[in-house]
Order: C-alpha cells, then structure tokens, then sequence
C-alpha cells in the first residue's frame, strides 16, 4: 500500500494573520517615532544655519565688508531671548562699543523658522567648573563681534568670556540642539 500526501502551497489563515499583525506593530512604531525624528532634523538643520550665520558675521568681519559706517569694520552678530525667534548680523558703528545697539545697526535679520525657538544663552560653560548655567552664567542677551585689527572675537564686551552656548529647542521639546562660540573664533554644533 502506498500513500500519497499532496502538498499545498500558500498560507494557512493563522499564518496571514500573525504575518498582517507584525507588519502592523513595526508600521505604528515607525510612525509614532517620525514626527520626533522630524522635529529632531528639523532643529539640526537650523541650528546648522544658524552656525553659518555666525561664520557669515565672522567672514564679513575679518574681511572688512563696507559698511555704511566708513570708520567701522567690526561685524557681529546678535541673540536675544527676548526675541527667540530671530538672530541679527549687525555693524558696529562708531563709537565701536562692541555691542549692538537697535535696528539702525542692522546688516540682515533672520528669521528662525518653523517651531524653533532660542531657549537659553550661557557663557563660560565649557571653561567654567562645575558648569554655571542655567543660574549665574545665564544671560538674555548675546553680542559677538568680529573685528579684523582682533585676533579673537569679543564676546559681550567682556574679556573675561571665553565662550558662549546658544540653546535652541522646539517648543514642547526638553531636548536641543547648542550652538558655541568661542572667543577664538571657532563655531560648532552639539546635540544636548
């Protein structure tokens, strides 16, 4: 007596089920994590311009960009918590107080866009032990300048200020992204 056993090709409905239902659980952990992720690139990508908008300053500083001011070749650039949502390269004119003193110092304003915000500004927090911010090494205002008859940038128009940290964050967000600025002039962006 032989037997013979007739194999089906294809899926049992158990196995389709199981099949759907994991494909349902990998596609709802992928969504749930994408409006974070694109926040996430989002603030990276304007955390990055706003760090060329600091070289921006920095070049037309050292390069002696005309100004309106014949006398001045200083260049900066301007944070204010007050105004979270903007970041100005300004000239200074004379008298050169290395700080920016309103709208009639203007060379261009940026807007920050979508949902990013300046959440903090602190200086000395690389050099300082242990770091002093949020607390005595907070400010709300944030003026670096570069000159080219200066070696090192001006930060505040304090010679004692090495380096200061630019925090920004998406609204509703705990997490940012710093932009430093060191007093020798070197800009990078770090993740909080």
């Amino acid at each position: 007596m032989v037997f013979h056993s007739e194999k089906k090709s294809g899926f049992t409905l158990i196995e389709l089920i199981v099949s759907i239902g994991i494909m349902i659980i990998i596609t709802s952990v992928i969504l749930a994590n994408y409006t974070t992720f694109n926040k996430r690139i989002k603030l990276e990508g304007a955390t990055q311009e706003i760090a060329s908008i600091i070289r921006q300053a920095q070049a037309y500083g050292l390069s002696s960009k005309l100004s309106p001011s014949p006398v001045s070749t200083a260049y900066g650039v301007h944070f204010d918590t007050s105004y979270p949502d903007s970041v100005t390269i300004f000239y200074d004119l004379s008298p050169k107080d290395y700080t920016y003193s309103g709208s009639s110092e203007d060379e261009e304003v940026f807007k920050i866009q979508s949902f990013d915000r300046i959440a903090q500004i602190c200086v000395n927090q690389k050099t300082a032990s242990p770091p002093a911010c949020p607390g005595a090494g907070s400010v709300n205002l944030l003026d670096v300048i570069y000159e080219r008859s200066k070696i090192f940038a001006q930060i505040n128009n304090d010679s004692s200020i090495s380096d200061a940290e630019i925090t920004f964050r998406s609204v509703g967000e705990t997490k940012g992204v710093r932009v430093v600025i060191w007093k020798s002039g070197q800009v990078s962006v770090e993740a909080e």
